[in-house]
């Protein structure tokens, strides 16, 4: 039979395990269009998110994800710097991938309507590997960096 101090260490111990459970966090939600991620980037940026502006489950290339990376520090090779990028498209394994911690939810700020038009018109001509990125965020920050591939957003999306 157990001793009472036995007894009372596991009514201790059962009450502390209890008690953390109650104090973690809640899971994140599913992703969805209209929330903000923080996701992991390159050379440690720090504040770096996403914000997912729409979610097209069925394409050529899977489900893709229409976002807005912020925070960022992007030196391209021309010199030029950018702390934003978007809107652009990621499949939607490559986004879960870069996704760290969720941090809220909010209407979208960013007119993407017509980069996803554009987007699906070049998907329809099975180009839409050209303008859709299979690597997490950070990977492809770093290739435009280094010039291997180009940033595609609505401004260069033709």
């Amino acid at each position: 039979m157990a001793s009472m101090t036995t007894r009372w260490c596991m009514l201790a111990g059962a009450a502390l395990a209890l008690g953390l459970t109650a104090c973690s966090p809640p899971p994140p939600p599913p992703l969805a269009a209209g929330q903000t991620w923080m996701i992991h980037s390159h050379r440690g940026d720090g504040a770096t998110s996403t914000t997912v502006l729409a979610i097209a489950p069925s394409t050529p290339l899977g489900p893709v994800a229409f976002v807005t990376v912020n925070n960022m520090i992007l030196k391209m090779p021309d010199g030029t710097r950018r702390n934003k990028l978007g809107p652009t498209a990621f499949t939607l394994a490559a986004l879960q991938a870069s996704l760290k911690d969720y941090q809220f939810r909010q209407g979208a700020d960013v007119r993407y309507e017509g980069y996803v038009e554009r987007w699906r018109a070049h998907a329809a001509q099975g180009r839409a590997a050209e303008y859709t990125y299979d690597v997490p965020v950070a990977q492809a920050l770093d290739a435009f960096e280094r010039g291997q591939r180009l940033p595609t957003t609505l401004a260069t999306l033709r």
